[in-house]
């Protein structure tokens, strides 16, 4: 078995479990599994911190007993995945700091002379939260 088998099978898993269990996509399983443990425990993971938990359960695995390709191809689907979550985050965070820069500038704009209130600020970043949350539901 080559590395490239590993990653072939990974593919074919995602794509399989996709069919079985969620959406067209893929798996995408993990929000929904890390919001329920987030209520029950009072933690905060993220979606990254679900499937690295899972690229980690795999990892263990690999030490006990025989060899199972299954393994190896599960780490690395979930490898993928957390890596897609990751690009997810950065990009929400992204489109956080540009929707509160230019609320920021619009209030800046409109109160050209008169300096912004702690509580124009603070709406401002409130409404830059709110797009987001929202941009994030409808995905």
């Amino acid at each position: 078995m080559k590395s490239i088998d590993i990653l072939k099978n990974a593919m074919a898993h995602q794509q399989e479990r996709a069919q079985r269990y969620d959406a067209p996509q893929g798996e995408r399983s993990i929000r929904r599994t890390v919001l329920m443990f987030n209520t029950l425990t009072g933690h905060k993971l993220s979606d990254v911190d679900g499937w690295q938990f899972m690229e980690i359960l795999k990892m263990v695995r690999t030490r006990q007993g025989e060899f199972r390709a299954d393994n190896f191809e599960d780490a690395a689907a979930y490898a993928s995945l957390a890596g897609e979550a990751a690009y997810e985050e950065a990009a929400e965070r992204q489109s956080m700091k540009q929707a509160f820069e230019e609320m920021v500038n619009e209030e800046d704009t409109a109160n050209v002379h008169d300096k912004p209130s702690r509580k124009t600020t603070a709406n401002g970043r409130k409404k830059a939260v709110q797009k987001t949350k929202a941009k994030r539901r409808t995905r």
